[in-house]
């Protein structure tokens, strides 16, 4: 009999270290398997990624999200510039060589067959019926197949305005966050909308000559100031080279005159800037680009800069190459060239000291990559 209970009892003990087994296993199992998901998650950088494109990937698929359809397949590639770097012009010869719309987070004009901006009377035409998004730039041509390009002046182009607006961090940020917002005009009423990112793939950079660039903003600002019933302003800096020397001079002595020393001196470029007409409005412009390439590395967005000197002088193959790059067609070709060489159009309004200047800061402030598609316009002065 006893060996009879002892050997129940080795048989319970046996179970009971079994069971003890499949625990310890299965916690075991389960902080392994914790540690798998969390320790990437916390110290893997490209894995967190990895992890967050997945998440975007599966709430595109989820079955609340609005489905695309027809003409919300077409991709976004924005074109971004400067103001006044000419995108009016180069947009024109686009639809005149596509005959496809373009389009604009600027939903409150249109351009006609001529090229000139217009003020909408009726509502915007958006480019995607199901969800937010640009408008059209023609109510005429048709959209494109694969990509289209949207115009954008992004963040950082204000006029008379203190540094931190378009220097810094807060303006880098804000530049990253502008451009996915869109205006229209909804039954008479003004909207600010904001779209989606996963609809933009792309990125088009239009440069310009900087000198031509600035003296172009400084007339056109000239000829709204007076077009608004200002024709004091008008009488005070005329549309020529003594004009914009004492806009300059006025600009220069300004209100933020002490500040922008302040701040260029801090970022390394004072004594550069020091030298240069209008000198706030050029540190604007080369920190816009650095921004634009920002972005473009920010979103993981395909770039390729193109010149208004390429549009000029080598209109074929700079066509050529933009419409390869969101898959345009040739139909028409391109209307007779306005723009001169496309650039120096300005070039008496400088002086040599002055266009040396120039070159020299842009070379200090632009990233080396930034700066290649200026080279063209300015490497010339540093000789």
């Amino acid at each position: 009999m006893l060996r009879n209970v002892n050997k129940e009892r080795r048989k319970a003990i046996r179970m009971l270290s079994s069971r003890h087994v499949r625990v310890l296993a299965t916690i075991v199992l389960m902080t392994g398997l914790f540690a798998v998901i969390e320790i990437p998650r916390i110290n893997s950088y490209d894995l967190r990624n990895r992890i967050l494109r997945a998440r975007q990937t599966l709430k595109s698929k989820s079955p609340d999200r609005r489905l695309q359809e027809g003409n919300e397949t077409l991709k976004i590639a924005w074109f971004m510039s400067f103001p006044d770097a000419g995108v009016v012009y180069i947009t024109r010869l686009i639809h005149t060589v596509s005959q496809t719309s373009t389009s604009s987070n600027d939903g409150t004009m249109m351009i006609d067959a001529q090229g000139h901006p217009y003020g909408i009377e009726s509502n915007s035409i958006p480019v995607y019926e199901n969800q937010n998004g640009p408008s059209l730039s023609s109510g005429s041509l048709p959209l494109p197949e694969t990509y289209i390009l949207t115009r954008t002046h992004s963040h950082g182009t204000c006029f008379d305005c203190p540094p931190w607006k378009y220097l810094g961090p807060a303006a880098e940020l804000m530049h990253k966050r502008a451009n996915n917002h869109a205006m229209s005009i909804v039954d008479g009423t003004t909207r600010n909308v904001e779209y989606s990112m996963d609809l933009v793939e792309k990125m088009v950079i239009l440069v310009r000559d900087p000198m031509d660039n600035i003296a172009a903003r400084f007339s056109n600002k000239v000829r709204r100031e007076v077009n608004s019933g200002n024709t004091a302003y008008g009488t005070m800096y005329p549309k020529n080279k003594i004009g914009f020397a004492k806009y300059c001079d006025d600009m220069n002595g300004g209100t933020y005159g002490d500040k922008e020393k302040n701040w260029y001196t801090s970022k390394g470029f004072w004594e550069e800037a020091f030298h240069i007409p209008c000198r706030s409005e050029f540190v604007k412009l080369f920190s816009f680009y650095n921004n634009v390439r920002i972005l473009g590395l920010t979103h993981e967005l395909e770039m390729k800069t193109v010149s208004v000197k390429g549009f000029a002088v080598d209109v074929d193959n700079t066509i050529d190459d933009v419409f390869d790059f969101v898959n345009l067609t040739r139909v028409n070709p391109p209307p007779v060239n306005l723009l001169g060489s496309g650039e120096r159009l300005f070039l008496s309004f400088y002086t040599h000291d002055e266009r040396y200047f120039i070159a020299l800061l842009a070379k200090k402030m632009l990233h080396p990559e930034v700066y290649d598609g200026f080279a063209t316009y300015l490497d010339k002065y540093l000789f």
